[in-house]
Formats: structure tokens, sequence, C-alpha cells
């Protein structure tokens, strides 16, 4: 059976990502997309890359790993693995 719901309300399940911190290992073209991605949402955005040359972009605060893995709610990895 269908919960009764108000017209203007809507269920939601799930959290908010506002304020939510997310880490991204490798910043490469992709990383940067979700990053960018993520910060429209009001996301704390951290960023780890192997290569410290990488180029962030101005809402992206680049970090070490260790620090990353510490401060993210969420993190995710879009490096290149190597065998």
């Amino acid at each position: 059976m269908k919960n009764k719901m108000d017209e203007n309300q809507l269920d939601y399940i799930g959290s908010e990502l506002k304020g939510k911190t997310i880490g991204i290992i490798g910043l490469g073209a992709i990383g940067k997309k979700v990053a960018a991605f993520c910060s429209v949402f009001d996301m704390n955005v951290l960023a780890y890359a192997r290569n410290a040359i990488v180029q962030s972009e101005g809402f992206v605060k680049m970090v070490d790993f260790d620090e990353l893995r510490n401060l993210g709610n969420v993190i995710i990895s879009y490096d290149v693995m190597v065998q």
C-alpha cells in the first residue's frame, strides 16, 4: 500500500549531499568532472594525486592520502591501475 503524501511533499531516501566531504583519488579528466559535479551540490571536495603537478580547480583542496582517508565521508578512486 502506497503512503499518503501531501501534493507538495516528496519522500526521499538517503542523506543530504550538502556539507559532506568527498575524497577523490586521482584527479585526471574523470576525477575533475566528478569534482565539479560534487561542488554543484555544495560538497567539500578533497583530492589526492600521486602526481603532485596536477592542476586542481579552485573548489578542490589537494591533500595527502592520509588526510583524505581521515576526512572524507565518501572516497572514490579514479586512479590508473598499475600491474
